[in-house]
């Protein structure tokens, strides 16, 4: 009898233990598939977001050349010379200059 008891008692202990772990393989199970979701998900967002910062740097790009486009082109110092003096650097520069300070005495 007291075997009996024995025996139902490791049985039930048996039973209820083997119920408790396929109850946290169950919820481990539900743990892993939800964490392979938010992974993929995860990645997902991740490549969006590289692909949209690609697109703003071109896109930035495409922008600043248009705008430098249309800035009107600045004159370099040899053309400005060129304009005010008629010469654009070296010997006849220094002429001219030498010319117009002794014409303007």
């Amino acid at each position: 009898m007291w075997l009996q008891i024995t025996l139902t008692c490791v049985t039930s202990l048996a039973a209820v233990s083997v119920w408790v772990v396929c109850r946290r393989v169950s919820v481990s199970s539900r743990l892993t598939k939800r964490m392979n979701d938010l992974e993929t998900t995860m990645s997902d967002l991740q490549s969006s977001f590289e692909s949209l910062l690609e697109s703003h740097k071109r896109l930035r790009s495409r922008t600043g050349m248009r705008e430098l486009r249309e800035q009107p082109k600045q004159e370099s110092k040899a053309d400005i010379r060129r304009r005010l003096f008629g010469v654009a650097s070296g010997p006849d520069f220094a002429r001219e200059q030498v010319r117009r300070a002794h014409s303007s005495d």
